[in-house]
């Protein structure tokens, strides 16, 4: 089960063919709601497989990619791309549900949530995963030394050195438990420039300013996150021996959980320690960050955990005894004593003594391509240095993880009424490519959990078909179609269980969709949809909505409409001039009062300094006539 991409789309005003609004003395409206915040989506993890073909480079496992999300043990932020100092924290719409379940997500986690106004259009995004401290916000830096986000004063360095970016070393685990688990977590780091007048001008207006009700897609240009703990292995190749105990003989007492190289080269992005172009020692050969100024804090000595003892399976294959442990990063080059990995071998009676204690069972190697005294490298985080120990000596193989797959708490994202969302993922190939249309778009499509739930035998699991307003499917019905801004929702059962789910079609805002846009006739159904909306209380209420996102209360023949502003919930008199034409101009005006017996009312005039100064008579023909002023004396119009 795959988490969700969010589609890109844009509430627009333009299904009408509309080109232009005018001002007279009604309510002006831009081709974009106004006071709507715009939205973004981001997108963390990175699969790197295609850019080391041919090198034997590992997938991360298990707690190796696990983000407490359940917990909210993530902390998203967005700085400046000049001077990388703190704008303000990204709030992602996120719920998890099943807590007790997981799933293993092979591209990484897709979150969403609101645009900052203040954000412009040149930014830096940074991610923190699994920190065992997050900075807190405040406006006075006064307390230098606590560990704290100030708006335009802390910078990305100020996080990633921070003593608050530290974390200790994990100890050796005990009674067999395992290496990483629920609260021994592998810390994350993430940090990625982003520039919309390079990638998302269609959404920024004349200004360069990003266009109310966007919804800014960046799942296209993912955030790569590195784990801050190297992964040490030590596996036994050698079907007469095993391992009383491995531990390595020397380590970091802590480490940063985000990389830092003091220098001009560093340039606080996701450069610094990726980049698909090059191969692993580009990657990631840029240093260790270290706490102090080198190896002043060290432990002696970490004890190794057995993962599998040796299996010889039925069809012959062997699964090879393997003992693991995960340190923080240490500088072995040049160090008077390097560190190294000693291991104790059983006593099996070949000639070697039968005292536990006898020295003549450990054996000693270090980080170097054999194992043997020499320059070895330094042990860095994201590496895998695996040590293959055979009748002869060791061999020692360095290599990074080569995807970032993320594993969190089972969570589908939920929608203010609580039921769990549906969003679109890109489509992928055989060789799993992103598949792009002929325009260079991304196709999109839907997760197989979905596609697998719609194709199963439940009656409810299918995709919704028109209603009417007493819930009857009507005769003819046709399925509901999404629409820019729909979704699907899984709407579970009064028992809580998916076997009673169904799924819904629901429009940005939340409101159930039950039918599909009329035709363009003279009727409430004309270029609107039936639509039920809750409002608390487990009470709902049903309407239309038309293409502009507005409350139809009543349709003219000549498509004039009295409609109710979404947000502001106030009657309006929309007034359509060339319907359906490309020179179509709409105008609003405030209504007064409307009667729905007659099918009569007044809308508000107001002179060009916005003061009323009368009202204006809506005909039951859905036209302008009578104008008087505040006293209900007639003027002229």
């Amino acid at each position: 089960m795959n988490f969700k991409e969010i589609q890109l789309w844009v509430f627009g005003l333009l299904a009408f063919g509309l080109s232009s609004c005018i001002y007279d003395n009604g309510i002006y409206l831009d081709e974009e709601p106004e006071g709507e915040s715009p939205t973004m989506s981001v997108f963390l993890g990175i699969d790197t497989r295609n850019s080391f073909q041919g090198e034997d480079f590992e997938d991360g496992i298990g707690y190796e990619n696990y983000i407490d999300i359940d917990h909210d043990n993530i902390a998203i932020y967005f700085f400046d791309s000049s001077d990388n100092t703190f704008i303000d924290s990204f709030k992602p719409a996120i719920q998890s549900s099943l807590a007790d379940d997981y799933v293993v997500v092979d591209r990484g986690i897709i979150l969403s949530g609101r645009l900052l106004p203040e954000l412009g259009t040149k930014f830096k995004i940074v991610v923190l995963a699994n920190w065992q401290t997050y900075p807190v916000e405040i406006d006075d830096p006064a307390d230098s030394d606590a560990f704290i986000l100030v708006k335009g004063i802390t910078t990305i360095e100020d996080l990633t050195t921070h003593a608050g970016s530290r974390f200790d070393a994990l100890t050796t685990p005990e009674n067999d438990a395992q290496w990483l688990g629920k609260g021994r977590l592998m810390p994350f780091y993430g940090v990625c420039s982003f520039d919309l007048t390079q990638t998302h001008r269609s959404y920024l207006d004349n200004d360069g300013n990003v266009k109310a009700g966007s919804r800014i897609d960046l799942t296209q240009y993912p955030i790569p996150l590195i784990r801050a703990l190297a992964k040490v292995e030590v596996v036994l190749d050698n079907p007469h021996l095993s391992f009383d105990a491995v531990e390595m003989s020397r380590i970091n007492r802590a480490g940063y959980a985000a990389p830092y190289r003091a220098g001009n080269d560093w340039e606080f992005d996701c450069t610094d320690y990726y980049s698909p172009l090059y191969g692993w020692q580009e990657n990631y050969m840029k240093g260790v960050h270290l706490v102090g100024d080198d190896n002043d804090a060290v432990a002696l000595p970490l004890g190794f955990t057995k993962i599998n003892d040796r299996i010889v399976h039925e069809d012959g294959s062997v699964t090879m005894e393997k003992w693991v442990a995960y340190v923080p990063e240490y500088r072995n080059k040049d160090a008077a004593d390097p560190a190294s990995i000693r291991v104790k071998m059983k006593s099996m009676g070949f000639g070697e003594s039968d005292d536990s204690n006898d020295d003549s069972l450990i054996r000693e190697f270090y980080f170097t391509s054999d194992g043997l005294p020499g320059d070895a490298p330094d042990i860095e985080r994201n590496n895998i240095y695996r040590f293959k120990i055979g009748v002869d000596g060791a061999l020692v193989n360095i290599q990074p993880f080569s995807e970032h797959k993320v594993r969190f708490e089972f969570g589908l994202q939920r929608d203010d009424s609580g039921d769990l969302m549906v969003l679109q993922i890109p489509k992928r190939d055989e060789n799993d490519n992103i598949v792009f249309d002929e325009k260079g778009d991304t196709v999109m499509t839907y997760p197989k959990y979905f596609i697998d739930f719609l194709a199963d035998d439940n009656p409810n699991h299918k995709v919704p078909k028109e209603v009417d307003a007493d819930g009857n499917i009507l005769e003819g019905g046709s399925e509901i179609q999404l629409e820019p801004g729909d979704y699907y929702a899984i709407v579970v059962g009064e028992d809580g269980s998916m076997s009673n789910a169904v799924v819904w079609v629901k429009d940005r805002i939340g409101c159930h969709v039950l039918s599909n846009f009329g035709s363009n006739d003279n009727t409430l159904h004309c270029s609107a949809r039936l639509v039920e909306a809750p409002f608390g209380n487990n009470q709902s209420e049903k309407y239309y909505k038309d293409i502009f996102g507005f409350r139809r209360i009543h349709h003219f023949v000549n498509h004039n409409s009295i409609v109710m502003h979404p947000e502001q919930n106030n009657m309006l008199l929309r007034i359509v001039t060339n319907f359906g034409e490309e020179d179509q101009i709409i105008r609003y005006y405030e209504v007064e009062s409307w009667d729905e017996d007659t099918l009569s009312g007044w809308i508000i005039r107001k002179d060009a300094a916005g003061n009323e100064v009368g009202f204006q008579e809506i005909t039951s023909a859905g036209l302008l006539g009578e104008t008087v002023d505040l006293n209900g004396d007639p003027i002229g119009n």
